[in-house]
């Protein structure tokens, strides 16, 4: 997973769905905190000044609230036979 952002404003993040399809629920959860934590460090200038939360923040969080709707958002769903949003690993 990688991602671009500029001046601590996210602009777009890459998904492998090969991965993803296979990966827990918890490792993509994991994996797209680091990549956004990253990126907020590398591209937020150093004075900063924290903005409002806008409607793509709130949605990513809400996605992160809930692994099983990230994955259907992103176009991945779980494996026939497993109940949505469950981790049989």
């Amino acid at each position: 997973m990688s991602g671009s952002a500029r001046s601590g404003r996210y602009l777009g993040l890459d998904l492998d769905a090969t991965w993803a399809s296979i990966a827990r629920n918890a490792e993509v959860e994991s994996e797209l905190l680091d990549v956004l934590r990253a990126l907020h460090r590398r591209s937020a200038p150093s004075d900063f000044a924290p903005q409002p939360p806008g409607p793509a923040y709130t949605e990513l969080l809400g996605l992160l609230a809930d692994p099983a709707r990230l994955l259907r958002r992103v176009g991945l769903t779980p494996p026939i036979g497993h109940p949505e949003g469950r981790d049989r690993r």
